[in-house]
């Protein structure tokens, strides 16, 4: 059976409809949370090892990657965590800020996006597995991704 380390970035995130999917299609979830007290950036324990570790799961957050006064320092603890499963081959899926730490790790930027994104929103993608939406979202951030990235959708 496959894990995944799913990561929380505070007490009220939830893995949601993909970790109900990945359980149903027998996956083993395995959670950590970087604060465990709503609001409190304060991360108390380290993150845990990536043996037996199959998939990456990194959820949202409330704060922004950029935003470090509110997150603290454990974010560059964040950061190996993420290029340590990619030396491994882990797969690594990040959703919202998730994704967000995926891209500062190898070397993007998070901005401020000049408006928001927030409702059903059409995605292009000539990628066979991203369908055009709509998709929902709801985030005032950009990512600008490393020289070296691939992009699947937009």
């Amino acid at each position: 059976m496959p894990n995944a380390l799913v990561v929380h970035h505070d007490a009220n995130s939830d893995p949601g409809i993909v970790g109900r999917h990945l359980v149903a299609s027998g996956w083993t979830l395995r959670q950590h949370t970087v604060c465990s007290r709503l609001g409190d950036p304060t991360h108390d324990k380290p993150f845990p090892s990536l043996d037996d570790i199959d998939l990456l799961l990194l959820l949202g957050s409330r704060w922004s990657v950029y935003d470090t006064d509110a997150i603290g320092d454990w974010i560059a603890d964040e950061f190996d965590l993420v290029r340590n499963a990619d030396d491994r081959g882990i797969r690594t899926w990040g959703i919202c800020f998730g994704a967000q730490v995926i891209a500062a790790a190898f070397g993007g930027s998070i901005e401020k996006s000049p408006s928001p994104e927030i409702g059903w929103q059409s995605v292009r993608s000539d990628h066979p597995a991203i369908s055009a939406g709509p998709w929902f979202q709801w985030h005032g951030d950009r990512v600008v991704l490393p020289a070296d990235a691939t992009v699947l959708a937009t």
